[in-house]
């Protein structure tokens, strides 16, 4: 029976996440991508906590409601993050890609290293938990980058390749105008570095687009 509850859990799940997609906003929202970036780190903490507690004694309960409300967090927060039923996505120019992976990256070998260390002690899959935190890795560096942002891309998807050898699919470069106003001399910057690509200014909180863009479905053919 058991088998039985995970598949009928498994389905429910996919349902819900099929229908939850045609309700994701044909502009693609940087709030968005922040809360599921935050919720797939956190996801990720939260399934290695339960495979390494998964045999250990009074942990059965919580280790397998972690599991399972991690398993449904961490897609749900994909759904967030993706850009695959909008028609403008968020891209992050490379100016505004923070230089924090050396950072990130001894603070999750730090964590391997417990992993590891843990593996001498208890019995658990270490192999997957070595997974999760390469995982948690790359989600640290995402939801640093994005949280931190100064200013990004808004790019319309494009059918084919060639298409974005003008422009890039570029429709205009967003400022946030909370960090601009704290800190403009840095965001000053990095617009005068984007400012020779094709595409125009507008402030995060004003964003007027053109009404195809608003459109369901709309393509560039």
């Amino acid at each position: 029976m058991p088998w039985f509850y995970a598949n009928m859990y498994n389905t429910l799940i996919a349902g819900y996440f099929m229908l939850q997609i045609d309700y994701m906003p044909r502009i693609q929202q940087l709030s968005n991508i922040q809360f599921g970036c935050v919720g797939s780190l956190l996801s990720s903490w939260f399934m290695m906590f339960a495979y390494v507690t998964v045999d250990l004694d009074g942990y059965f309960v919580i280790s397998r409601c972690a599991y399972h409300v991690s398993t449904f967090t961490i897609l749900y927060s994909f759904i967030m993050t993706t850009s695959y039923t909008s028609n403008v996505y968020i891209d992050l120019p490379s100016e505004n890609r923070k230089k924090s992976k050396l950072f990130f990256g001894i603070l999750h070998v730090i964590l391997g290293g417990i992993i590891g260390y843990l593996s001498t002690r208890i019995t658990f899959n270490i192999t997957i938990c070595l997974f999760l935190v390469i995982l948690s890795f790359m989600f640290s560096i995402n939801s640093y980058n994005y949280l931190s942002v100064n200013s990004y891309l808004l790019c319309e998807h494009r059918m084919w390749k060639w298409d974005f050898q003008e422009s890039r699919g570029i429709i205009c470069h967003v400022i946030r105008r909370r960090r601009h106003l704290s800190n403009p001399s840095e965001i000053l910057d990095s617009t005068i570095s984007l400012s020779s690509q094709k595409g125009y200014f507008q402030y995060e909180d004003d964003i007027q687009l053109d009404d195809k863009y608003y459109n369901e479905w709309f393509l560039r053919w």
